[in-house]
């Protein structure tokens, strides 16, 4: 009797082991994109790079993400002597560790909650220096509107650029009724020169999912 206890509990522990082998093997096998090679982990918001599909998590010591859309982009918008590369989009869910929770508290008293984030990269194409931030204003299909001051990755996105430099990194924003949201857009900034002369008018960009 007893023999045929413990081999019930070492088959147990061999396939348990074998589940985590091929669950590894499986993580492994998920490569980030190019274009997020060179990314710096932000230091409030857990790093999304390997959630490529609907469902993926991953959980680090900034929290437990969720992502629940995707969409692959690679797409350029031109405003003036600005190019604004949108690669992706995604909506997580952030379950954030509790050392964090007073960060995210000044932008939502959820202790869970969904966020739209954006990878983009900007490119200065003048060689003289501009005045650009990629979003000012984010709007949901829901009747939400959301400030630049509001961006959860604080990136330095906004920063002035230098003549030919080019930046890349996240934006994104805590919604509400993000099952609702078919369909967002958002404006950037006018874009100015080092004396603040302006260059360019603004430019609204819609995106669906």
């Amino acid at each position: 009797m007893m023999k045929y206890f413990f081999g019930i509990v070492i088959s147990i522990v061999i396939l348990t082991g074998c589940s985590g082998q091929h669950q590894s093997a499986e993580a492994n096998t998920i490569e980030e994109p190019e274009y997020l090679a060179d990314y710096v982990a932000n230091p409030q918001v857990p790093d999304d790079r390997l959630l490529q599909k609907a469902g993926q998590s991953t959980t680090d010591e900034k929290g437990t993400i969720t992502l629940k859309k995707l969409k692959q982009m690679d797409q350029t918008y031109t405003i003036g002597d600005m190019e604004l590369t949108i690669q992706d989009v995604k909506l997580i869910h952030l379950e954030p560790d509790e050392s964090l929770i007073d960060y995210f508290h000044v932008l939502t008293h959820e202790k869970t909650f969904d966020y739209i984030k954006m990878f983009v990269e900007i490119t200065n194409t003048a060689k003289e220096k501009r005045k650009f931030a990629p979003v000012a204003l984010f709007e949901t299909d829901q009747g939400e509107k959301i400030s630049w001051e509001k961006d959860i990755y604080l990136e330095r996105l906004n920063d002035t650029l230098e003549g030919s430099q080019s930046r890349s990194g996240n934006i994104g924003f805590i919604v509400k009724d993000s099952e609702q949201i078919n369909q967002f857009h958002f404006t950037t900034s006018t874009l100015f020169d080092q004396q603040d002369k302006k260059i360019a008018e603004a430019k609204k960009i819609e995106i669906k999912w």
